[in-house]
Formats: structure tokens, sequence, C-alpha cells
């Protein structure tokens, strides 16, 4: 009789036990999601129809990086749930260095880049021949061909947070 009050008691603690572990994952479910959606607020809502029709850029500039990004998709980008970082795009040409931070815009400036999830490679020239081109693939092919190059510094956990694979799909 002592013996199953005793086996009563252990149950009835346990389950206590795991009653509160899941009302405090609960709760951290939720502070966690109320953190995420005021931090993410108005993330994505960047720059629409950015090049338009004009194909006559001649220079590479900030403004055009940004524009670029905005039509590759870089909108689809966010920050980490987690770590709440926003994402960094390096974007080399030729002798520049330009830095992408994606947050409820796309800023761009000329700067040595650090802190960047993926690094984009190419000339001024390969760039102008991308944007004022009328193929569809032309991202596609010249990443291809080598002439841009696209390499990962971010972990792929990371970039799959920051939401880089919906951009990589769209590419394939």
């Amino acid at each position: 009789m002592e013996g199953e009050r005793e086996l009563v008691k252990k149950a009835k603690r346990a389950n206590k036990i795991l009653v509160f572990a899941v009302l405090l994952a609960v709760l951290f479910g939720l502070i966690f999601g109320y953190i995420y959606f005021v931090q993410n607020a108005g993330d994505g809502e960047i720059i629409q129809n950015t090049l338009g029709d004009n194909k006559n850029y001649t220079r590479v500039d900030a403004l055009l990086i940004a524009l670029m990004l905005a039509e590759f998709g870089a909108g689809k980008l966010h920050r980490n749930p987690i770590g709440f970082e926003k994402p960094i795009i390096c974007i080399k040409i030729d002798n520049r260095e330009y830095i992408g931070v994606i947050s409820k815009n796309i800023e761009v400036k000329e700067e040595i880049c650090s802190g960047q999830d993926i690094n984009i490679i190419s000339s001024e020239q390969e760039i102008l021949s991308i944007i004022n081109g009328d193929s569809a693939n032309a991202v596609k092919d010249s990443v291809s061909s080598g002439k841009t190059k696209i390499s990962l510094v971010a972990g792929k956990v990371e970039l799959l947070a920051k939401g880089y694979m919906e951009i990589y799909d769209g590419f394939r």
C-alpha cells in the first residue's frame, strides 16, 4: 500500500514537471514569435520596378547595385529569426567593393566588406551587360560562364535562415 502511494506521488510529480515544461516552451515560443515579428516588421518592402526600361547604364555605382540587388530578389531576404542579423551581401567589381545591407530597404555603400553572408565578384563591364541586356537568363549565363562568381561566406544554416534559398531557387 505504501509502495503504491510512493509510486502515485512520483507519477504526479513527473506530470507536474511535464506540464510546467510544456507551458514554459509555449511561453518562450510566444516571446520568440513576438520578437521575431517586431524585428522583421517591414522587411521586404523595398524598391519595386527597379530597373524599368532604361537600358543605358554606363557606370556601376551604389544606386545601380541597390537596384540590381532588388531586381535579383534581395527583397525576399530577411533577418535571421534567431540572431536577428540582417542579410549582408558584398559585391566586388574590379577594384571596388560595395556592401549591401538588406533591412526595410537596401542600403549599399562603397566600402570594404566585412560580416557578409555572400560575395558576388564580377567586372563592371559584365554587370553593365547583365543590366543593359535583354536576356532574362543573363545572371545565370554570367555565373555559369565564370564571368561572375558567387562565393558563400556564411554557413548554409545561416543562409537558409535569412532566405537566400528562395533567391537561389529562382535562379535554378
